[in-house]
């Protein structure tokens, strides 16, 4: 495991035990689902929450070592870099597996289904936990 992996998977068990403490509107976390992607590979989002309207979320966690903008100068703006933009498709494809009920053990979706509404695997939300604020941007300055 290289040392962002590392990094990444202390988080992660930071998060396991103190994300309902962090972000008060859990009723439930549910770490490491096991899904399958369309080709039946196994896909671990970090963590699935439902929240106190019993809706859902999937929560992935990047480490702060990679900047999550980068500043591009010929347009004068921001874009995500390519950490930024490989977390936001590994959530979305994570949130198209519940969405199809790719779940590889069965009683995962009966577990997570009696928290909340079984209509609202339908509709999951994805949230990101990436970088911190000194490597946000790319650039740095008064504009920043």
């Amino acid at each position: 495991m290289t040392g962002a992996g590392q990094l990444e998977s202390v988080w992660q068990k930071y998060f396991e035990k103190y994300l309902l403490y962090l972000i008060f509107t859990y009723k439930k976390i549910f770490p490491k689902i096991e899904l399958k992607d369309v080709e039946g590979e196994k896909k671990y989002p970090d963590f699935i929450g439902v929240n106190h309207y019993n809706g859902l979320d999937v929560i992935e966690i990047k480490t702060h070592l990679k900047n999550a903008l980068m500043w591009d100068g010929s347009h004068q703006n921001f874009y995500f870099s390519s950490e930024m933009s490989k977390a936001i498709v590994q959530t979305t494809n994570y949130m198209d597996a519940i969405m199809q009920e790719r779940f590889k053990v069965p009683e995962d979706r009966e577990k997570i289904t009696k928290f909340t509404d079984e209509e609202n695997l339908y509709h999951p939300r994805g949230i990101i936990v990436i970088s911190s604020k000194t490597r946000l941007a790319t650039k740095k300055g008064e504009q920043e």
